[in-house]
Parts: C-alpha cells; sequence; structure tokens
C-alpha cells in the first residue's frame, strides 16, 4: 500500500512538473509547512512528524506524532489503560479500563461481603475466606503488572498510535 501510494507521487510530481523553475514550487506544494521542509527537492519531515496518507489531499508531513514520554507518563500516573485512550489507542484502553475496574469492584465486593458475614453475625465461611485471600492478591498483582508492563511497553516505543504511526 505505502509502495503504490509513493509510486503514486512520483507518477504525478512527473506529470505535473514541465520545467526545472516549478520544482521548488511542487516540493512546498506537497510538503507541510508546519512539519516538514523541503531539501534537495525532498519533503523532509521535522522531529516529530510523519506522513498521514489521507484521501482527501497528498501532503507529506502532515502528522504531528505522540511522543512516546508522554504517554508513557500518562499511563504511569493515571493508569487504568488512560495512555492507550490518549494516543487514541481505544479498543487496548478500554479493555484495560474495564478490566481493571471489574476486578477493583469484584474485589471490594468480596471484601466486604467478609467483612459484614464474618464479624456482624459470627458466621465463619471458610470458602470465602479462602477464596478472597486468593483472589486480593491475585487481583492486585494482576492489575499492577498490567499497568507496569504497558507503562514500560510506552516508554521503549513499543505501540503504535490509533493510526498506525510509531511514537517518537
Amino acid at each position: 500500500m505505502k509502495f503504490l501510494l509513493q509510486f503514486y507521487l512520483i507518477i504525478y510530481f512527473i506529470k505535473k512538473i514541465i520545467s526545472l523553475e516549478n520544482i521548488t514550487e511542487k516540493c512546498q506544494e506537497f510538503c507541510s509547512m508546519e512539519g516538514g521542509e523541503c531539501q534537495n527537492l525532498k519533503c523532509k519531515c521535522k522531529e516529530g512528524y510523519s506522513t498521514l496518507f489521507t484521501e482527501e489531499k497528498i501532503l507529506l508531513c502532515n502528522y504531528k506524532r505522540y511522543n512516546k514520554i508522554s504517554v508513557g507518563l500518562v499511563e504511569f500516573f493515571f493508569g487504568f489503560g488512560i495512555g492507550h485512550i490518549y494516543c487514541k489507542r481505544y479498543l487496548n484502553g478500554f479493555i484495560q479500563l474495564f478490566g481493571e475496574l471489574i476486578s477493583f469492584c469484584l474485589m471490594g465486593c468480596l471484601f466486604w461481603y467478609f467483612l459484614l458475614y464474618d464479624n456482624h453475625f459470627n458466621i465463619s465461611f471458610t470458602l470465602t475466606n479462602s477464596f478472597l485471600k486468593l483472589y486480593c492478591p491475585f487481583a492486585i498483582v494482576f492489575v499492577l503488572s498490567w499497568q507496569v508492563i504497558d507503562t514500560v511497553l510506552f516508554f521503549m516505543g513499543f505501540y503504535l498510535d490509533g493510526n498506525g504511526i510509531e511514537l517518537f
């Protein structure tokens, strides 16, 4: 797909460029002034910019990329998949958000169930005690490890943003 778009650009340039005086103007026409600059008749993207091909208009260096440090910090401080949502990875973000919220809610419900029934009525439920003692540490380790692993992967630049562009 990317090869075809590059091939289309080359053909388009050949058709549009009639004289050598026109080359600089054509380079500036296709190169975004905000995110790129023409060097040696090629559009070179500035740091933090990339090309996102759209069907509307061919414009190089038109997309401001997300910084992996800022996305990693958002994920570290807020957790719950907010880093994914911030860089437009909505599916991963909402799966993590709901997975961690359900885990915490279930842990809270079990804790209050155990606290109310065990203390007020002096009923000892060994099954509830065992399940609570096993589930609570598992839920805490699960949520924390998910957040730590995601944060490290963001800092390493492992994930792409929601448009499939690498974080810089």
